[in-house]
């Protein structure tokens, strides 16, 4: 299978935010089983543990199938584009 392409980075931070919005009540636990061990992801609407540990995926709006190519998904900054700094 191999690492997530960028379109592939967009749909999946697309349905993720779509989950969020439409389908997410109060929290939600998975265990995945993969090839290394079980992985375990909880999403809830609250923090565990301090909120600055957690990666914001930027806005939203550049997580539409349709985002043009190079855009970084961790960001949400195309290259090149000025990131304002965090406070």
């Amino acid at each position: 299978m191999g690492p997530l392409t960028d379109d592939e980075y967009r749909t999946f931070f697309h349905l993720l935010h779509r989950y969020c919005e439409e389908e997410l009540d109060q929290s939600d636990a998975f265990s995945v089983p993969t090839r290394f061990g079980d992985v375990y992801v909880l999403i809830g609407r609250y923090a565990v543990g301090p909120e600055d540990a957690y990666m914001p995926l930027g806005d939203t709006k550049f997580w539409s199938p349709d985002t043009p190519p190079g855009v970084t998904p961790a960001t949400g900054v195309t290259p090149g584009e000025e990131q304002e700094p965090s406070p």
